[in-house]
């Protein structure tokens, strides 16, 4: 079972998962190979390059076990579930 942070944002104790950016798969190996799991943001076509992938545009932890997912991350947000967070999805259209 995965520890997971109280307040959003401020964690106080080792990272064990993030939720990172499909666009940098170098980064993403590098974060993977200090035994961190990545959860990868995949692009959403509606917006602009800059933030399409960007994870603190896409997904909001709330804290404990819930979090705010765009709609267009359907398999992102199965993921999550499956981690063991409780998943809210954004209806808003971005």
């Amino acid at each position: 079972m995965i520890k997971l942070l109280d307040q959003p944002h401020l964690p106080t104790m080792e990272v064990s998962t993030v939720a990172m950016s499909s666009r940098y798969p170098t980064l993403v190996s590098c974060v993977k190979k200090q035994g961190i799991a990545v959860v990868e943001v995949m692009p959403v076509s509606t917006l602009q390059p800059p933030i399409r992938t960007h994870a603190d545009m896409l997904i909001h932890h709330l804290g404990g076990r819930h979090i705010v997912v765009a709609q267009e991350l359907i398999l992102m947000a199965s993921t999550l579930t499956k981690m063991g967070f409780v998943v809210q999805m954004n209806h808003k259209r971005l």
